[in-house]
């Protein structure tokens, strides 16, 4: 039974169904999703409850695949229950030593909620309260919640202010290495007694309770350490695929540097985030000279949006190392024309990889 199930879930969603979805209705799956994410972290509670962002991605994501797999209202709600009800995530996958898991629990979020939407296609019913009910994903937040008037009309989409990634590390860390970028040549660093970063509470750090930032073993720590990422970028002028190697990352200089870094919590700071991000450099050289620099929302906010081609730049420097050029600016010009294609299957063969 179970396997006869999946045989049939797996050639509706490959041969039957992708193939013939089009280009604005993808688009449509692609809107809805970022709407539905948006939408959930503005209006409800996951890290002072312990959980992780990934079940707002297993949601949003069957939604949007139910949306393009053209799924009736009832199969609709069977795939939000089961995205929601069969996703826990915990937030210790972001606390103190970081493992591989961190970078794979987003996408593992989108994946089930892939899955909860075959699941309901294949008219596997889901709890039908699963938000709501005596047991469900209120109760377990210790709160409720309501979605606002979803984008449209007068109302702006949640993916007309997506926050793009100018450098290759979470979000918040953006404008921190900005700046350290900036402000490297205003200073000899063996002469820095302090290096103060005034952020909002979420990046701020204590390290007497975090001291991992401080000294990362692995990759995945070093990638979401501020402390780390802000000394590479003061050391190195950018951060590359390089800084998360380990002889950069265990680097003695480096690690020396860092030690000289504090990452403080500025109340005005906190006040004025998410939708406008600070961040100020106190730097306190030997001869007593502070050096003080400040600045808001890094390349890629809504407010200081990439250009296209930054966003093409981008595209092309990631993939540089696993598909030829041509391949990568066929990609390119396939999605920038993604609104007019007729069938969206031809886009998936121009990103394979050759072995």
């Amino acid at each position: 039974m179970r396997s006869r199930c999946r045989s049939r879930i797996l050639d509706r969603a490959g041969r039957n169904k992708a193939d013939g979805v089009d280009g604005k209705t993808a688009l449509l799956g692609i809107v809805l999703a970022y709407e539905v994410c948006g939408q959930l972290v503005d209006h409800a509670t996951l890290r002072a409850n312990g959980w992780d962002h990934p079940i707002y991605h297993s949601i949003a994501t069957a939604l949007a695949a139910g949306r393009i797999l053209g799924l009736s209202r009832a199969q609709l709600a069977n795939a939000i229950g089961l995205a929601v009800v069969a996703k826990i995530c915990l937030r210790e996958t972001r606390t103190g030593h970081l493992s591989n898991w961190k970078g794979f629990a987003g996408p593992n979020g989108s994946r089930s909620g892939l899955y909860a939407a075959l699941l309901a296609q294949e008219g596997i019913t889901g709890p039908p309260h699963p938000c709501e009910g005596k047991a469900g994903f209120m109760k377990q937040l210790n709160t409720r919640f309501a979605l606002a008037v979803m984008g449209g009309g007068q109302v702006p989409f949640r993916v007309e202010g997506t926050f793009f990634k100018y450098i290759p590390v979470r979000y918040e860390l953006q404008l921190p290495i900005l700046v350290a970028i900036e402000i490297r040549g205003r200073f000899n660093f063996s002469q820095a007694v302090s290096i103060r970063v005034h952020v909002e509470k979420k990046n701020a750090l204590d390290r007497a309770q975090h001291p991992e930032p401080w000294n990362p073993p692995i990759r995945a720590t070093a990638d979401h350490s501020g402390p780390y990422l802000i000394g590479a970028a003061l050391v190195d002028g950018g951060i590359s695929d390089k800084a998360f190697k380990p002889e950069r990352y265990r680097a003695p200089e480096i690690l020396e540097l860092i030690q000289k870094i504090s990452m403080v919590e500025d109340p005005q700071y906190t006040a004025e985030f998410p939708r406008s991000f600070n961040c100020r450099f106190e730097v306190r050289l030997k001869s007593g000279e502070l050096i003080t620099i400040h600045r808001t929302n890094p390349t890629g906010h809504p407010a200081n949006p990439m250009s296209d081609q930054e966003l093409e730049a981008k595209f092309l420097k990631l993939v540089d190392y696993l598909i030829p050029q041509a391949q990568s600016k066929k990609i390119l010009h396939t999605l920038w024309n993604l609104e007019r294609m007729n069938n969206i299957g031809g886009l998936f063969p121009l990103m394979l990889v050759a072995d």
